[in-house]
This record gives structure tokens, sequence and C-alpha cells, in this order.
């Protein structure tokens, strides 16, 4: 196989669409009788959709006229190989002499045509085309190069049958049988062998070139198709995208949800030859979302939180974020943050695969906070649970423990230090400051820790700028209660193992606890007849009755401090233990009491006095100072119904001279009822409340008794702590050697 020239080689003809470049060898016909090989302007391929090559065999008499032509007789060989004869035609040239008779065939890489003009004609002149032959590539081997057209015999006759002299030009044409480099997919947005969540499909491919180089017609473009076969060869047939060559090598597929997805790639060139196919997949597409996180819990804990979580059957991974508040001040700092709504908001906190229900996140002192969490599933596919996600899949906690404040008695309020208890060391710091306002010397903000969201140790501080009587309610639940790892005397390693007696759940939250009978404590101020105190000094006693269940209580007491000076404050009768906070807030004609058992579960058990008030007496004569306003608490620091019993009748400055029993007051009565008695002498004593039978419902006092006058009070309940029924009673007090019975009306 020779080569062209490269001029000629410059003529290619590059049509779309077709198979086989077809080109002429020479340029102009010679001066003389000349048979050439010109090509069709078509390229022709046994691919389907594309057309097949004419190539023209011509005739040219350069102008000689005579003589005249009768018939000819061509023989033309070519490579069999990279071309196929579908057909010979008869051309125009001797058409216009008379009939002709046409025979041809094509063998062996050989074709031979004969044909003449029968009868008495004129013969032909001039130019004109002998036949043509319609080449496609059917069969045809991979390849490129030149396909020649030799003569093996070219006769021309006249019209009596003589020669001519004629020389064959011969010809040749372009052939491509080979297809481009294969083109190499990717797809930036679904990995292979992976599941995502995006349903239009980006792919991506190199540009290619056409092979060999040198003489291939050139890349005409990409095939492109998407489905579930993992063989599938796209062409101009069958496909779902074609991007022409020069464009951008991208593309994109919208699909629907379903899994062993494929996209196939093949190049075309010019004469629509294929490269290889190239197949990326499997891969697939998943657009439904997971459900949502529940049952989210956070459990507060020593530079820690607990976090437990139920996730969707249907997910892969949980993650989880959190965002923090401003420690200490919170509300006075700034508004609270809200959960995070959307995945991405705030710091992650981890990613937990499923079958993973629990993890503890740390911190370090100084990233002692309150924190807000809130937990999204994603499945497989990269789809999130929805956003913003539900009430069910967020919850809160600190990172401490409230009423941890110090490791030692070196309280120095900088934040840190903390070692995780609630101890004598913080109740000592607690006391150092307590009474203080934000803006005095010595207040700490840390300390500011009640009152809290839910009232209890639980909750978040809603700070006040006050450390008082709500912050001792919040240290007196967490007092001895609490360990660096879980609750005193546990040491718990999980947010599961902490809790189970103190009536926590793993998310830190307060079992409910079976109801109980509210108490309803009712507070006096009594005198208290004391022979041993200083000249000019008088001792109130600050009583409970009905305080079963108390945890702690604020008194606020009034007096005139032109008469009265407050002298001190002592803890008396029912308050006789180290686990007892007692204070005095002085101020001017009032002191404050604030009272409180220390302990999760500690309250103050039965009837007596809580503290003994020393007042120094500025006048001879002095009105007693009054109980004006009680709050008290119950064992989990709710709110309980307290009462006052009505006041002791004025210092009298010396003792009763004889006995007497007042009876109820007031009666009839609704709540509280106070029994007032005076002895001359100090008497053993028993008072009860009796029904009209004479049952006992309750033993009010049975001890011995100074002498002096004194009052007792019934809360309106029995012995077992139930609530009496409306209706008459007997109250009958016994002392030494009196005895006297009263009967009273007592409304529920």
């Amino acid at each position: 196989m020779k080569g062209r020239p490269r001029a000629a080689r410059a003529r290619a003809l590059a049509l779309p669409s077709l198979g086989l470049l077809v080109l002429l060898a020479g340029s102009t016909p010679s001066a003389a009788r000349e048979v050439s090989v010109e090509p069709a302007q078509a390229w022709f391929s046994e691919r389907s959709g594309h057309g097949q090559a004419v190539v023209t065999v011509w005739y040219d008499d350069e102008g000689q006229s005579s003589p005249a032509v009768r018939g000819y007789r061509i023989e033309i060989t070519y490579p069999q190989a990279y071309a196929r004869v579908a057909g010979i035609a008869q051309g125009d040239f001797l058409s216009g002499g008379g009939t002709v008779a046409f025979f041809s065939s094509a063998e062996g890489g050989r074709i031979t045509v004969n044909a003449a003009i029968l009868g008495s004609t004129g013969g032909a002149t001039g130019s004109g085309t002998l036949f043509t032959v319609t080449l496609d590539g059917q069969g045809a081997a991979e390849g490129c190069g030149d396909l020649e057209f030799d003569a093996q015999a070219c006769v021309i006759r006249d019209v009596q049958n003589n020669d001519l002299p004629a020389s064959y030009a011969g010809g040749w044409i372009a052939f491509d049988a080979s297809g481009p480099q294969p083109p190499a997919l990717g797809s930036p947005s679904h990995p292979e062998g992976e599941t995502t969540a995006a349903g239009v499909v980006d792919v991506q491919w190199g540009a290619v070139t056409d092979l060999p180089a040198g003489c291939a017609s050139g890349v005409d473009g990409y095939y492109l198709a998407a489905d579930q076969n993992p063989a599938t060869a796209p062409g101009p047939g069958l496909h779902d995208l074609f991007v022409a060559d020069g464009g951008a090598c991208e593309g994109s597929f919208e699909l629907p949800d379903g899994e062993g997805y494929y996209i196939h790639i093949a190049a075309y060139d010019a004469v629509g030859n294929p490269s290889l196919v190239d197949h990326y997949g499997p891969f697939g597409i998943d657009t439904l979302p997971p459900g949502d996180v529940s049952g989210m819990q956070a459990a507060s804990g020593h530079n820690r939180v607990t976090l437990s979580w139920v996730p969707p059957a249907d997910a892969s991974i949980v993650r989880i974020y959190r965002q923090a508040w401003s420690y200490p001040y919170y509300d006075d700092a700034m508004p609270k943050p809200q959960p995070p709504a959307f995945a991405g908001d705030g710091a992650l906190v981890g990613e937990y695969p499923i079958g993973t229900t629990e993890a503890v996140d740390t911190f370090t002192d100084l990233e002692r906070n309150y924190y807000v969490y809130t937990a999204f599933a994603f499945d497989a596919a990269g789809n999130g649970s929805a956003e913003p996600a539900p009430a069910s899949a967020q919850d809160w906690a600190l990172s401490y423990w409230l009423g941890d404040f110090d490791d030692d008695y070196t309280f120095d309020c900088v934040l840190g230090g903390y070692d995780g208890r609630v101890d004598a060391a913080d109740l000592n710091a607690f006391s150092a400051v307590f009474g203080l306002y934000e803006g005095q010397s010595g207040y700490c903000a840390e300390m500011d820790v009640g009152p809290t969201s839910d009232n209890l140790e639980t909750g978040y501080p809603l700070t006040d700028g006050e450390i008082g009587f709500e912050d001792l309610m919040v240290f007196s639940l967490t007092f001895g209660s609490v360990a660096p790892r879980g609750l005193a005397g546990q040491e718990a390693t999980s947010g599961t193992e902490e809790a189970q007696a103190d009536g926590r759940v793993p998310g830190g939250r307060p079992r409910a606890r079976e109801a109980a009978p509210p108490a309803q404590p009712v507070l006096a101020l009594l005198v208290e007849p004391d022979s041993s105190a200083p000249d000019g000094l008088l001792n109130m006693l600050l009583a409970v009755t009905g305080g079963a269940g108390l945890k702690g209580l604020r008194a606020e007491i009034g007096f005139d401090d032109r008469e009265l000076e407050f002298a001190g404050l002592a803890t008396a009768g029912l308050l006789s233990g180290a686990a007892d906070f007692v204070a005095s807030r002085p101020g001017a004609g009032r002191v404050e009491v604030d009272i409180a058992r220390l302990g999760r579960e500690a309250v103050i058990e039965g009837d007596g006095t809580l503290a003994r008030l020393r007042f120094r007496r500025l006048t001879a004569t002095a009105t007693l100072p009054a109980l004006e306003e009680v709050e008290a608490r119950g064992a989990r620091n709710e709110r309980l119904a307290a009462g006052i019993a009505a006041p002791e009748a004025p210092d009298p400055g010396t003792l009763p001279e004889r006995f007497a029993f007042r009876g109820a007051e007031p009666n009839p009565a609704r709540g509280a009822i106070s029994f007032g008695f005076a002895l001359p002498e100090a008497a053993p004593v028993t008072l009860e409340v009796l029904d009209v039978s004479g049952r006992r419902v309750r033993l009010l006092l049975d001890s011995l008794v100074e002498a002096g006058d004194h009052r007792r009070l019934w809360d309106g309940r029995d012995a077992q702590g139930s609530a009496a029924t409306s209706g008459l009673y007997l109250a009958r007090l016994r002392a030494g050697a009196h005895e006297q019975t009263r009967q009273f009306l007592w409304v529920r």
C-alpha cells in the first residue's frame, strides 16, 4: 500500500456522521484520454445510521472527440479487507450513443466492468461517468490508511472496435476503521460503590483523540447512557445524552431512587467508529431521609455530660451537635441558646454508628457551662433527618454539679479547681458569701445557682444577682449527693449506671415519685423564758408544727428597732446536726432567717423549735418581734403552703401567777390552730387532740415544760400525716395536777 502525496492528503473531506473517508489521488485530467477514479464526497461505514460511499470511474477524451467511443473493459483491484463492494452501476457516458450492454462483477478484490453500445452508433465523445462503485465497511478490518484502486485492464474501443490509446490515472480512498481513545468517566457527585442522596448524577470525562494519529477521521462526539445494566454500549441509536466534540466534557442525569446504576460512555469518530465503552458504577441513589432520633437525654456531671438516644432503624450514623451558653451569668449575659436546628450548627460532639446509643461529652474546668444538644440521623446515602430537629432529638445539661464551688477551704472565686463533690469545703465557701448581692465586695457569680429552671438541682440557673435562699435550696439538694463520676457513694462510670436509688433516670431528670400529702407547716415566733439570759436580753424561738417533709424555709421577722436590736441567731431543737444551714440577714427593723437541711433526701422531721433569735432591749418595755412572712420548701424544693400562728401576747415581764388553758385560737378555725396555756411553774405537760369519742387524733406535746406562757400548734393532720375530717374536736391539756379539756370546731 503506497502513500499519497502530501498535497493530496490535505484534500481529505471531513463530512460528519459517515464511515470511510474518500480522497482523489490526482487533481485534473491530463491531456491524453484518461480513465481515473474519483471519490464521491461521502463517508461510508458498517455502523447503523451511516451511509455508503460511491466511487466514480471517470472517462475524459481531453477534447479528442474523434474517433468516438463504443465500449470499454475495466479491471480494478482494491484491498477487499478494508471495504466491500455493495453495488456497481452504469454511468452516463455511453448512454447517449444508444442502447448499452453493461456487465459487472466484484470478486476476490477485483472489480470487472464490460460495457458497449449495441448496433449502429456514432459513439460517445467528451467526458463522463463510465460506472460507479458503491462501497461500504461491512466486515472491514480495523485500521486506518489508504485504499488504492489499481488497474489490471483499461481497454477503450472506438465505434469500429479498435483500441484507443488511454491511460489509467488510478486512484485511492482513505479509510478509518479504528475508534477513538476510550474516554474515562468520573462522577464528583456519586462515588462508585456508594449510595448517594442526590437524584441528579453529575459526570465528567477527559477529551480524547481519534486513533491512530495522522490518518484518523477525528472525534465526532460522545454518547452516554444511564441504566442498571453493567454492559450497555451507548451509540447513535442508544443513548441518553450526546455531547459533540469540543464541548464541555460533562453532563448530568436525573435518576429515581434505586441501586445498581451505571453510566456508560463511548466516543465516536467522524466515520462512526466507536471507542471501547467505559462503564462507571455501580452506585445507588436514595433521596428518602431517615427517621428522627428520639429519646435524646443529656445528664449533667462533673466535667462531662452523658448523652443517650434512640436512633431510627433506617439510619447508619448519628451526629450530635451542641451550643454553649455563658457561664456563670447565663441569662444575665445573653439569651439562652436554642438547640442546634440544622446539622452543622454549633460544635460537632461526635459521629456515632448505629448500635451506639450513649456517649460522654468531656470538658475541662475552664469549659464549665450549660450545653444544649441536638442529634441528627443520617443514612448511608447521606440523607439527614428532619431539620429543624424535633424536641425528641434535643436536650440540655450542665457540665458540672451545682454547688461544686471549691476543692479546699481557700475559695477565691477563680474559675477552676473543682473536685466534683459538694461537701464541707463548698459549704464553707458558700457560707462566706451568703447574703451578698451583685456589686458587693466578695460577691461571686458562680455561686448564684438559684433559682433553677425546674427548682431542682437538675435545672439550669436563672441567675438573680443575689446569693440567698434560692441558692441555698439548690445547694441543699446537691450537698453530699454527688461525686466526680456520678452520685455520692456510687462513683458510676456512665449515665446509665449513675442512677438508681436517687430517683434519676439515665437522662439526668428525676423520676416521678409517689405522691405524698403536701406538708402544711405552721410557723410561730414564741418567747422563750430564760432565767439565765443576761438582763436586757430577749430570746425568741422560731417553732414549727406540721413540718414533716420540710426541707427549708425563709422567715421574715419584723421588730421596732427603736426598742430592740438583733443580737444573734443559734440553732435550736430540731436543728442540731452538722447537715443544717442556718443564717440570719439583719436589716433595719427586720431580720431574715434562712434554714435548710442539707442533702438530697434530707428533711426536717417532727414538730419543735428551729432557731433561737436573741434581741437586746433598748427600752424598759418593748413590743415583741413578729413573724411577718414565711416561705417554706419541701423535700424536692417544692413550695409548701406555710402558715403563721397568732403571735404571743405582749411580754408580761413576769411569770404567770396561775395555771391557765386558753384552748383553741381561733375557734372555729380553718387550717392551723394555736393552743395557748400558762404555767406558774415547770411541769410535765401533755397536749393532745381527741375526736368527740375521746380517741386520740394527734399528740402535740409530751415533755417537761418551763414556767411561762406557751403556745402549741396543730396543722390539722393526724398521727399518720393525713388531713383530719371537718368537725368537732377536743383539746386536752394535762400539766402536773391540772387537767382541762376544750372543744373546738375545725374545718378543712
